[in-house]
């Protein structure tokens, strides 16, 4: 089996190999180290999992789950559990689940779940900027056509249940609209 080529590293210097592991047969890295710039560009099929402040690149079919604030250029069908201050630069067909203030660049049919004050941009085909509603999964229309579908939204996840409180012992109840 050929060796796997990715590079890592903290500040311009190599990480260290102790400060990461590496599982070569399920192509799955990992590392609670902020502030890496991982070269997974000629990988395909990988598993990340790192720190904030993170910048990625990455073949295709790489899944990631990071902290705040990382940079991700990856190629297509890629999903992404990240928090909040990303920004995604992508090929098509890639799965986000983010919080607040995210940026995204990328190809079509994708599906993203966003917190507050993201934006998408969409290239390849079509431009179009989109600012989701906060709290709703999307998911972007095909190749060379405008728009895009609410998946879900849970803007209001209380909407809909009756809650009930008591106070100096008189109980009172309300439906949530």
């Amino acid at each position: 089996m050929e060796k796997t080529i990715f590079t890592v590293t903290q500040f311009g210097k190599a990480l260290a190999k102790s400060k990461y592991q590496w599982n070569e047969e399920t192509r799955a890295f990992s590392s609670e180290e902020n502030h890496l710039v991982l070269d997974f560009s000629e990988v395909d099929g990988c598993t990340i999992n790192a720190g904030s402040h993170c910048v990625f690149k990455s073949g295709k079919d790489c899944s990631f789950n990071t902290g705040p604030g990382c940079t991700f250029y990856t190629k297509a069908n890629c999903e992404f559990n990240t928090e909040h201050w990303c920004y995604f630069n992508t090929e098509p067909l890639c799965i986000f689940n983010t919080r607040d203030a995210c940026t995204f660049d990328v190809g079509h049919a994708c599906t993203i779940t966003t917190g507050k004050e993201s934006v998408i941009v969409r290239r390849g085909g079509v431009f179009e900027v989109i600012q989701p509603e906060p709290f709703q999964t999307i998911k972007l229309n095909g190749d060379k056509t405008l728009g895009y579908e609410v998946v879900e939204s849970s803007k209001k996840p209380f909407s809909g249940k009756t809650i009930s409180i008591t106070i100096d012992g008189q109980q009172y109840e309300a439906a949530i609209k």
